[in-house]
């Protein structure tokens, strides 16, 4: 077919590293911040709130990654 497919730009050795420390929290359970399981629970309001159409808790999700990814904003400028 010719050009690139979109697998081509992935790059293995960074998606298994991922792959890894993502199967790493479960040995690492009680270090991982509250801020990641937040997130976390905030991706799964979402994904709810998508089966069931309850926009409550897709609004709900969607703050908390806000609050998380403005978190991060401010961790990055000023640790």
């Amino acid at each position: 077919m010719g050009g690139q497919s979109s697998f081509d730009a992935f790059d293995p050795k960074a998606v298994a590293k991922g792959l890894g420390e993502f199967f790493n929290l479960r040995k690492n359970f009680y270090k991982v911040s509250p801020m990641t399981w937040f997130f976390f629970l905030a991706i799964i309001f979402v994904i709810v709130g998508l089966i069931i159409p309850y926009k409550i808790l897709i609004w709900v999700g969607l703050f908390i990654i806000g609050i998380y990814l403005l978190y991060l904003i401010m961790w990055t400028i000023n640790p």
